[in-house]
């Protein structure tokens, strides 16, 4: 036997009530209610039905628009008494319109106009202006008309809650009226009425634990998805048989009676609809359109047919309907909570090809990917979906790049440390060096910024050109090496008034009332320690006095200047910032004149003039103390660059009669020369050059294994470099 069942291809095949057998009935012998030929053996005495069909129908047919099935009367037994007459397969069906009703309670704040729209109370355009208050508002007045609620009820209810909320009444209404309800009947109704339905329609008891949301969930399975079990998912709920149902009920099906609906009586708008005269207009709904057979999905797609109903009870000009496809995509996905994202409201439509756009939530916010991107679009697709983005994009403020490039080595950085957008970072080569491309130009100062992309520009700095080396590689003092200038590399690394490489404190002497007449200047070159400590400079004078004091605090960034008389701090002037860091190579400028003194750090603008409050006589000496590592130190020509230049070359040996303690056979000197990056090729490990006197070798005898010990003068040892000094 084979059944074949139809809805029109927009709606979907609901199987209320089936059966395979005959029921007992005033006359006997009519079948399929007069449709098929008599049974000419009459009618069975009593009821020989079998209802397990219905559970196969409705796995195999529902979510379908048409549906074909097979039956074998065997797989469907009935009494042995039920063989003799005729059987029949009487399906009882409705065509529903399947909607994702749990779609509604997803987002609070935006099911307020979704219920609006999804029902059909209100239009897109009617809510556009609306503020969330104003449409509480008419969701609330709107409920109320619809249901058997009064408005202060509804209004009462929170937005969106696990069961009995505004956006669950509107979300439950939506789905009965889709599927098993009239307006009318649900005009009748309450909210516990409502779930009750659903509940009867499953064919469960009542589970109050089950919220508006799985409720929806588990309808909307059961009743559009085929391959679904005929009852809901158990929850520990209890579940009725189809043979609990009353006998009277199923009479009343077989007769094409519905048992829900039979109470009801049709309203007059309904029974008008279907009268002589009466013309109707169909529509496939939102976002599809009616398509003839053979027409062409771009060019030959519809809005609307329209019938007539006749004197002989037919329609005309059509009596069928073409079947609807989809021609735009509805309902924008949501953008994930935390992106920022604005976009479309839930209605409306987009036509193939075309996208809904997404932008961000705030005019101080933007796209991270792309900050110049005004709209993010999300197209439409064939099928009518859309093609929903894998990763969404996020609407930021700021974005953050990360390590900037590395300060050079010689050279500075002038950086606030933060790693936020637009931030900028000066670099130089230092005092003695310029940045050179590879075109040949060269400039003193780059500029590097945080770009939008997260990434520092540029990426990478040009190399430094170094003019000059203004550290002075100085080697360990227990590696005893001395310093051996010749004539072209002559520099002498200490005097009165100079020094190289001086520990710290360092302490000169002042070259007297000269220096602020003659063109001199006090010079100091080296590094800033990041050790707690500021950098002290101080021109001493007799009796404690001081006619110069310079207070250098990088951590604070502060620093304070005065002169110092009986205890007492004159001319004192303090200034927060400076372009100086922790690291960095600095020179550090000290002029004098005939009003005082004035302090300079590396290029930037001198601070103003310590006023003189001493006679120059009376200072005695430089003091340098706190956290700085000097390679130079002194009073100069205020023209004299203490940094040797580029190919300068220094050479430290070992004293004579000494050798390198790892080499003995190896010349005793090491030699660096200045390069272009602006220091020394200095060696990785200093320990190799350890400076030693050559005293006694020993050899083994693998015979005897006795040893042998020779003294060899020093200047032996030198001679015999070449010789077997061992024998055996």
């Amino acid at each position: 036997m084979e059944q074949e069942i139809k809805c029109f291809s927009f709606l979907n095949i609901y199987a209320k009530f089936a059966y395979f057998g005959r029921y007992k009935q005033l006359n006997k012998k009519l079948i399929c209610n007069g449709k098929l030929e008599n049974d000419p053996r009459g009618g069975p005495e009593d009821e020989c039905i079998n209802t397990d069909i219905l559970q196969v129908i409705r796995q195999n047919c529902h979510g379908k628009s048409s549906c074909k099935q097979t039956f074998q009367s065997w797989e469907y037994p009935l009494d042995i008494f039920c063989e003799r007459y005729r059987r029949e397969i009487n399906v009882t069906y409705i065509c529903i319109q399947c909607n994702d009703w749990s779609s509604l309670l997803h987002d609070e704040f935006t099911c307020i106009s979704e219920s609006l729209i999804k029902n059909e109370w209100l239009s897109l355009e009617a809510l556009a202006n609306s503020t969330d208050e104003e449409l509480r508002t008419l969701l609330t007045t709107t409920l109320s008309r619809k249901l058997t609620h009064s408005i202060g009820d509804i209004a009462a209810r929170p937005v969106l809650d696990g069961s009995g909320s505004l956006c669950g009444l509107s979300a439950i209404y939506w789905s009965l009226f889709d599927t098993v309800k009239s307006k009318s009947q649900l005009l009748k109704m309450n909210y516990k009425e409502m779930r009750l339905t659903i509940f009867q329609e499953l064919g469960v008891i009542p589970d109050e634990g089950l919220t508006d949301k799985e409720l929806l969930q588990q309808y909307h399975e059961f009743a559009c998805t085929s391959g679904n079990s005929s009852l809901i998912k158990k929850r520990d709920v209890g579940v009725i048989s189809e043979s609990e149902k009353s006998l009277e009920s199923l009479k009343r099906v077989a007769r094409n009676i519905d048992p829900v609906t039979s109470t009801d009586v049709e309203t007059p708008e309904e029974i008008e609809q279907r009268s002589y005269g009466s013309v109707l207009t169909y529509k496939c709904g939102k976002g599809r359109q009616f398509l003839p057979p053979d027409g062409d999905r771009l060019i030959d797609t519809y809005e609307n047919r329209t019938i007539q109903c006749n004197w002989n009870q037919t329609w005309t000009v059509y009596d069928t309907l073409d079947n609807c496809v989809w021609v735009a995509c509805l309902y924008p996905p949501t953008a994930p909570k935390g992106h920022n994202l604005v976009g479309s409201l839930a209605l409306e439509e987009t036509q193939y090809g075309e996208a809904t756009n997404y932008t961000c939530s705030s005019n101080h916010l933007f796209f991270e990917h792309d900050k110049d991107l005004k709209a993010y679009d999300v197209f439409c697709q064939n099928d009518g979906t859309f093609l929903e983005p894998e990763i969404w994009p996020k609407c930021v403020a700021s974005v953050n790049c990360g390590e900037p490039p590395a300060r050079p080595g010689p050279g500075t950085w002038e950086w606030n440390g933060n790693y936020s957008y637009k931030t900028q970072i000066s670099y130089t080569c230092g005092p003695y060096g310029k940045f050179c491309y590879s075109n040949g130009k060269c400039v003193k100062e780059v500029i590097v910024e945080c770009g939008w992309n997260k990434n520092w520009v540029p990426a990478e700095l040009p190399k430094c050109l170094a003019t000059a080396c203004p550290n002075i590689p100085v080697p360990p003092k227990k590696l005893q090496l001395i310093n051996s200038p010749d004539e072209k590399n002559n520099m002498t690394f200490s005097t009165e008034f100079q020094r190289y490489n001086p520990s710290i404190p360092m302490k000169i002497p002042f070259p007297g009332p000269s220096q602020c007449v003659r063109g001199q200047k006090l010079m100091l070159i080296g590094t800033i320690l990041d050790n707690n400590q500021a950098v002290e400079i101080v021109l001493k004078a007799t009796d404690e006095n001081e006619a110069f004091h310079a207070h250098i605090d990088i951590l604070t960034e502060q620093i304070s200047l005065w002169s110092q008389f009986e205890g007492e701090k004159l001319n004192m002037q303090s200034d927060n910032g400076t372009t100086i860091d922790f690291g960095e190579t600095v020179m550090i400028s000290l002029l004098c004149d005939e009003d005082g003194f004035s302090l300079q750090l590396n290029s930037d603008p001198s601070y103003p003039h310590v006023l003189h409050v001493l006679p120059m006589e009376n200072i005695t000496h430089l003091l340098v103390s706190g956290g700085i590592s000097l390679s130079f130190g002194g009073f100069v020509d205020k023209s004299m660059e203490p940094a040797p230049p580029i190919g300068f070359n220094i050479t430290y040996k070992c004293p004579d009669g000494m050798v390198f303690d790892a080499d003995w056979l190896a010349t005793p000197f090491i030699m660096m020369t200045c390069q272009t990056s602006g220091t020394f090729d200095e060696p990785e490990d200093w320990d190799k050059y350890r400076c030693v006197v050559p005293t006694t070798t020993e050899c083994f005898d693998c015979t005897s294994k006795s040893f042998y010990f020779i003294y060899l003068e020093p200047e032996l040892l030198i001679a015999a470099r070449s010789i077997l000094v061992c024998k055996l």
